[in-house]
């Protein structure tokens, strides 16, 4: 993969505010970015985090940006599991 200048980061939003005790309270707005990308015996690996959110996890490198972002965000929809009742959307943006 090479180093673009873009890379992508994935922005979580609820329909209702998740309270938080750690980062100002309540949000609704998450935004993930790559922070570490790690050769592990599974093949690379990028760790994705959000301070707002206090939450971490890795996932495949995949052949570019565009497909890390895709399997983030599919990896980052199982791993979320928000309050009853409220929804959520995950969108990809280049910076």
């Amino acid at each position: 993969m090479n180093n673009d200048s873009k890379r992508p980061k994935l922005i979580l939003e609820t329909s209702e505010p998740i309270s938080g005790d750690w980062d100002g309270g309540a949000k609704s707005r998450f935004e993930f970015v790559p922070e570490a990308i790690y050769d592990t015996p599974e093949g690379d690996t990028i760790k994705w985090g959000c301070w707002g959110a206090n939450f971490w996890y890795n996932a495949g490198m995949g052949k570019s940006w565009k497909h890390a972002a895709t399997i983030a965000r599919k990896r980052l929809a199982r791993l979320f599991h928000p309050p009853s009742g409220i929804t959520y959307t995950i969108e990809i943006v280049w910076e």
